[in-house]
């Protein structure tokens, strides 16, 4: 055993970092449940539901699950209004949720396009290298496999594809994704935080986890070779 002396100023920057992750954590624990909110999130565990609302929509699940948000859902149920299809081919291009100060926003097709325009963000096909938070230490080279969840069927698919040794690079992960993170080098996600479902298996695993890359899912392509520095939390496309 051995004891640890900190003076004064040192405690106080201590409990000022341990009070920023704290809120840090707080918030986006938050903002989780509020983009859910708005776009299902949680397929996996109503998915009998979503089927019998789409059939009475007079449309496939997956169509229901990439262009309909629960407020649409409800809408839907209440007063038998539809998503038009010009909307629903809008949000199948591109649709961007967002949260700036107390207003949310769900902006798609054109308007989404602009708003990220205005962001003056660069394109992610130059990008080679993504800085995130490391929250399992160690290195990994392997191939790349990016897993969006799309229904119980499709990521039983990607199972079978998922060769052991691949790095699994997915939005967040969820308990039905166990199997392939047990097999894979590395993971990355675009969000999560210390105490994700990402982080745990991945320190129970020990298996490198770098999570809040933010467009880890948009900056590489299944197949691209890829090193997962887990020490330094940074993920880098080799070819």
């Amino acid at each position: 055993s051995c004891e640890i002396f900190l003076t004064p100023p040192q405690w106080r920057g201590l409990i000022f970092l341990l009070i920023s992750e704290i809120r840090y954590l707080q918030e986006q624990a938050i903002l989780r449940l509020e983009y859910k909110d708005w776009k299902n999130g949680a397929e996996y565990k109503f998915l009998d539901l979503f089927k019998e609302i789409s059939s009475r929509i007079g449309i496939p699940v997956k169509e229901f699950l990439f262009t309909y948000t629960i407020e649409d859902a409800r809408k839907f149920l209440k007063q038998g209004e539809k998503v038009s299809d010009k909307e629903k081919a809008a949000r199948k291009e591109l649709f961007v949720f967002l949260k700036e100060n107390d207003r949310k926003l769900f902006l798609s097709g054109r308007s989404a396009r602009e708003y990220l325009q205005k962001l003056d963000i660069s394109n992610d096909e130059d990008l080679k290298e993504l800085k995130g938070i490391s929250v399992s230490a160690g290195f990994a080279k392997g191939t790349a496999k990016v897993i969006l969840f799309k229904g119980v069927s499709e990521l039983l698919e990607e199972t079978k594809n998922f060769r052991k040794g691949d790095i699994l690079i997915t939005t967040m992960t969820q308990p039905d994704m166990v199997p392939l993170m047990a097999k894979a080098s590395a993971i990355v996600t675009d969000q999560g935080g210390m105490t994700s479902h990402a982080a745990v298996i991945a320190r129970e695993f020990r298996i490198p986890c770098v999570i809040r890359t933010y467009k880890a899912t948009q900056v590489f392509k299944s197949g691209d070779l890829i090193e997962v520095d887990a020490q330094k939390g940074i993920v880098r496309k080799l070819r």
